[in-house]
């Protein structure tokens, strides 16, 4: 499911599916993988998302290790 301009602006925080979603498509149409690991770094310490969200951006960061 994707994220709504609406739910943007109602500030409610992303799920850990439209996170999913989120980095499916950035592996798909982002070549950077600085860029990639910049958005994960910056998702986790100030998007405005869930706790299980966060837990999804951490994993991902975790491979670019």
């Amino acid at each position: 499911m994707e994220r709504t301009h609406e739910q943007a602006r109602a500030r409610i925080p992303m799920t850990a599916e439209q996170v999913r979603t989120i980095i499916n498509t950035m592996e798909c149409e982002t070549k950077s993988r600085a860029a990639r690991k910049s958005m994960a770094i910056h998702a986790i310490a100030i998007a405005n998302v869930t706790d299980e969200g966060r837990a999804v951006w951490v994993d991902y960061l975790a491979t670019f290790d």
